[in-house]
Parts: C-alpha cells; structure tokens; sequence
C-alpha cells in the first residue's frame, strides 16, 4: 500500500506553510545518526542547511530548490537540536559545489537514487494502471509522489512529472476508450451518435439535442414529474447500452469521470471528439444517467406517496380533534329532529318538511356523512388516502411497467404486480383483436 502524503500541500516542491507540532516532531526529528552525518558539514549555516534538506528529503521525496521559504518553526527546531541559533538559510549553499556534494551525499545516506530512465519507465507503469481508476491529474500527482516516496526516488522536476502524467492519462483514456467500445456494433455506434443529433428547435437559437434532454432536470415531485422522469427512462432503457459489460467492469471512478463529461460538454462538443473517446463517454453517460433516473423516480414517489399519508394524517388529526364537537352535534340534532318525530299531533307528510325547516337536506347530508365516517373507522387515516387513488394512478401503470422492479422469491407484491402485467397485455391485445 502506498503511504499517505503528509499534507496537500505536497502537490508542489515546497513544505507546507502551517506545520502543526506533530508534524515537526514526526518529520523533523534527527537521530543520533543523522546528528553525525550532519557533524561533517562545515560552518552553522551549511549544518542547518543540510539538516533542512535532509528531513526534507526524508519525509517528502524531493529537494528544496530555495532555502529562504522554510518557516521559521522548522528552522528553530532543527537548530535547538544542533546547538545552533536560527540564524536563516539566505546563504545556503555558499555554491553549487557544495550544494551538489551535499545532495549526493544525503542521496547516499538515505538510500535514494535519481529518477533516471529505468525509474520514470516504472512510474509511468504505475501511472497508467492508477490512471486506469481515475484520470484526474491531481489524484494521479498524489499517487506519482507517493510512489516515489516509497521507492526512495528523488522527485523529478515539475516538468518532467507533468509530462509523465499527462503521458500515462492519455494511454489510460485511450485504452479505455477502446475497451469500451471494441464490441459495439455498427447499428449501436450510430444509436450513440443519434444522441448528440438536431432535435426540435427550442427557446434558444440553437436546437437541443437528444442529450441534451436528457440533462434537463426533474421539477418539484408530481405525478407530472414521475411522468416525465418514466418517459427518459423508457427513452434509456430503449437504447438497449444501460448495462453494456465493458462500462459495468469498468473502475466506477473512471466511469464516474466520462459520464460527467457527458453531462460537462454540450452535444456541439461531444461530437467533436474522437469516435472512440465519444462513444465511450456517451456510454458511461446513459449508464450513469439510468441509475441516476431511476433514483429520482424513487425519490419523487416516495415524496408524492409521503405527501398523500401526510395529508391523510392531517385529515384524520383534523376529524380526531373535531369528534367531540361532532358527537355534541349530533345529540343536538337528534333532539332536535326526534322532538316532531315524536310528536304525534304532527301528520306523517309534513314531518319532513318540519325537520327540514331546522336542518336542510344539505347540513343533514353532511351531518349523516360525518357520523358514518366516525362509526366506521378503525383508527387508522389509510381510508382517507383513497381520494388520491386517481391521481397515482395518473403514473402507476407506466411505473410498473418502466421501472427494473426485482422481486424476492415468494414475493406476494411481485405476485401481484406480475398478474397487473400480464393482465394489462391481455387486455390490450383483446382491444386490438
């Protein structure tokens, strides 16, 4: 395993700028070793100097080129150590001699070597199998100092490293660009390049592409929202590449960095690529954007669905609080009606219209709705999501239909999604028989 570098800030041939005590203890400690090896040099500033360069090379892999930026709290520890004051490094090395016998000599005394011909061979080669799980200059950077950190390899220049892993990206880019589409077919390769075709003309002046809309984004959840995320998914699905096996086996770091350069670049762009670089990207693309569409059908449902009980549980909290008032009610009005009913003076035709004349037909329709509802529930507020069944319903079909559903063995839920199925094509093929 390769070893962390100390801190960030490594990506340049500096020491970082904030030193914490740990890291002074950890990197910039010398034993009674290096206590001699330093001894050999001549004078305060060179023994310092030295000693600088030493825990650097060390602890970080390269050389410092310029003394004068080492801060003030690694000065003052190695100098404690040394027996010397702080006195600055302005003056070190007093010439190129002594510097090269110094770098040669701490070379010698660490183990390092240079980075030569054999060594940049073998970091490119563990450029390219990195580059392979992520191309991103930054991480492979990190991952060249470490190598030659663990290796004790001095660090090359920052020419000489950029070149190296510019080099090993491309030949990782390129050979993935081949793998994932060495197997596609003449009819796929021009289903991926459809994709990056005029569409219909829209606000702008210019057309959008297929791609295009495939990047526009979901809208707050609705049964319109749910619709419209089934109908890319369809549009997904249809193109038969969500799953291609090149892309699946592919390191999903890699993956992740072609697909976001599907989403980065406009179709105008896409299409200027090469055609292997192009496929592959728009690939990892629809693979990326079919995991990303179904999530977003499952988020959205679970909102629409969760605001359907929320209201439900609201309704119900609602009737909860009004029962009371609803039972005095109806004692009221039992009262009230029962009093004619009762009343045997009062001739049976004209009952009605006497109970009428203190409750109309409107408020005792209410009244007898409000009574039934409260005798007939069970305590739970599900009933009172049935009102919303329209409106699922608006999108549930196509759901099941669209959606990768997989089900447990056994399962009853997929027992009876598959009866839905299976009745819904029969129906349709009666319909067009």
């Amino acid at each position: 395993m390769l070893p962390e570098l100390p801190d960030r800030e490594q990506t340049t041939d500096r020491l970082p700028e904030v030193l914490h005590e740990a890291d002074l203890r950890r990197q910039f400690r010398l034993n009674d070793a290096d206590l001699l090896e330093v001894a050999r040099c001549r004078g305060p500033i060179n023994r310092l100097g030295f000693a600088v360069q030493l825990c650097t090379l060390r602890g970080y892999g390269f050389f410092l080129r310029n003394l004068d930026d080492v801060p003030d709290e690694v000065q003052g520890v190695l100098a404690a150590q040394l027996g010397l004051l702080s006195i600055g490094l302005s003056g070190y090395p007093s010439d190129e001699k002594t510097r090269h016998a110094h770098l040669e000599r701490l070379r010698t005394y660490l183990g390092y070597v240079r980075c030569g011909e054999a060594q940049r061979e073998q970091l490119s080669a563990h450029l390219q199998q990195a580059a392979q799980a992520t191309p991103r200059t930054e991480t492979l950077r990190k991952s060249a100092h470490a190598w030659l950190l663990t290796h004790r390899v001095v660090r090359p220049g920052r020419t000489t490293l950029r070149y190296l892993i510019a080099t090993a990206r491309e030949a990782a880019l390129d050979g993935t660009y081949l793998t994932l589409t060495g197997g596609l077919s003449t009819e796929q390769g021009q289903q991926l390049d459809a994709l990056l075709g005029a569409g219909e003309e829209q606000d702008s002046a210019w057309p959008r592409s297929p791609l295009e809309g495939l990047k526009l984004p979901a809208k707050k959840e609705s049964a319109d929202t749910i619709l419209f995320l089934l109908a890319r998914l369809s549009t997904l699905l249809a193109l038969g590449l969500c799953a291609w096996p090149a892309v699946v086996a592919l390191h999903p770091e890699m993956r992740r960095q072609l697909a976001l350069w599907g989403y980065r670049h406009d179709a105008w762009s896409v299409r200027r690529f090469p055609d292997a670089k192009r496929r592959a990207v728009l690939l990892c693309f629809i693979s990326m954007a079919t995991e990303q569409t179904t999530d977003a059908v499952v988020d959205a449902l679970d909102k629409v669905i969760n605001d359907i009980h929320n209201k439900a549980r609201k309704r119900r909290q609602q009737l909860l609080r009004a029962s009371e008032e609803a039972r005095s009610r109806a004692v009221e009005v039992l009262e009230v009606i029962g009093t004619p009913t009762l009343n045997e003076t009062i001739p049976d035709p004209a009952l009605r219209a006497e109970i009428t004349r203190h409750y109309p037909r409107e408020d005792l329709t209410r009244l007898v709705d409000g009574s039934r509802h409260l005798r007939e529930s069970d305590g739970s507020y599900y009933r009172l999501t049935e009102s919303s069944w329209a409106y699922t319903r608006r999108f549930s079909p196509i759901l099941l239909e669209v959606m990768p559903f997989q089900w447990s063995e056994g399962s009853l839920i997929g027992q009876a999604v598959g009866a839905t199925q299976k009745w819904g094509t029969g129906k349709a093929r009666w319909r067009s028989g």
